[in-house]
């Protein structure tokens, strides 16, 4: 009995042998291989949530802003003596040239609604530590597009057709060859052959886009996108058919 109590303790504290060491690192690695696509999956789709509960949230704002002046909605730009009013903040002496312009975002058409400019116009999927992004502003200012067919026109031109033509939605804008910036402004151009400002399709080949009535919803690019691809394609946005009554025109 004692002889085999000593061999039982013996075969306790022998360890792990090679094979059975070779064994789990193999498994944790399977485990580690099947978990990493995942765990990216579900960043990127956390992306997608925040970004769309930023243009919602972009929506009541324009909402507050339309109800406090006429339904008239605001300009993409206007000048004065001292500089350029953006619709997404002022720029003392602008328009500027090149990067780090210096850009006051409190005084841009929604700020006093949105109450925090450097958050609810950004969207986390926006590739700003990309090489390919050409910083024309001091600080970032919005990753959202503007519908630029609709600066100074009246919400009560669209009161039949609010829940089909868009507001906002993630955009990049093409000035300087094959770099982008952020895409203040979002224009219809057939071929999306040209420089311009598009709607950006960088949440897995989708944008989320804001409608004139506040619902978001992600779309698909339809058409043919810019030349360009940093973060995501660039092109028109469409409805189901291809149109671009998404526009308002």
């Amino acid at each position: 009995m004692r002889r085999i109590g000593i061999q039982c303790a013996a075969r306790r504290d022998r360890g792990f042998t090679l094979v059975e060491i070779l064994v789990t690192i193999s498994i944790i690695a399977l485990l580690i291989g099947i978990l990493i696509p995942t765990l990216g999956d579900a960043r990127r789709q956390a992306k997608g949530s925040v970004c769309a509960a930023n243009l919602h949230f972009v929506g009541v704002a324009s909402a507050m802003y339309l109800d406090d002046h006429a339904g008239a909605y605001w300009p993409y730009y206007t000048q004065d003596d001292a500089g350029r009013w953006w619709w997404f903040g002022y720029e003392l002496g602008g328009p500027g040239s090149g990067t780090g312009r210096p850009l006051d975002k409190s005084r841009g058409a929604l700020a006093t609604y949105l109450g925090s400019t450097d958050n609810r116009l950004q969207c986390p999927s926006f590739p700003y530590a990309s090489g390919c992004y050409y910083p024309k502003f001091a600080e970032r200012s919005a990753s959202y597009g503007y519908n630029l067919h609709l600066s100074g026109r009246l919400r009560s031109e669209f009161v039949d057709r609010s829940a089909r033509v868009f507001l906002f939605a993630d955009g990049a804008h093409f000035d300087f060859g094959d770099t982008l910036n952020e895409g203040h402004y979002i224009l219809y151009l057939q071929g999306a052959s040209a420089p311009s400002g598009y709607g950006h399709f960088r949440h897995r080949g989708q944008a989320q886009v804001l409608y004139m009535d506040g619902h978001v919803t992600p779309q698909p690019l339809r058409g043919p996108a810019y030349a360009v691809d940093c973060g995501g394609r660039a092109g028109n946005l469409s409805d189901e058919k291809g149109s671009s009554f998404v526009y308002g025109l």
